[in-house]
C-alpha cells in the first residue's frame, strides 16, 4: 500500500517574516523540508532548526520552487 502524502497549505504570511522575505504567500503548499517530506508539526519543527533550510514551495499555478534560508 502507499503511503499517503500529506498536504500543509500557507494559511497566512506574517508581515516581517522570513517566509514573506522568501516569497512565500498565502495557498502556496509546503513540499519537502531539507528533502525531506513533512508529515505533522513536530518534523515542521525539527526540520526548521537546521542551520540551512531548503523548503521546497508549490505555488498556485503548480510551480515549484526552492527556497533557501541560512
Amino acid at each position: 500500500m502507499k503511503k499517503k502524502k500529506h498536504i500543509h497549505t500557507v494559511l497566512k504570511v506574517e508581515d516581517g517574516s522570513i517566509a514573506q522575505e522568501m516569497g512565500i504567500e498565502p495557498g502556496d503548499k509546503l513540499c519537502s523540508i531539507n528533502g525531506h517530506e513533512i508529515e505533522d508539526v513536530f518534523d515542521y519543527r525539527y526540520y526548521m532548526e537546521d542551520e540551512l533550510v531548503v523548503l521546497l514551495i508549490e505555488k498556485a499555478d503548480g510551480e515549484q520552487l526552492s527556497l533557501i534560508h541560512i
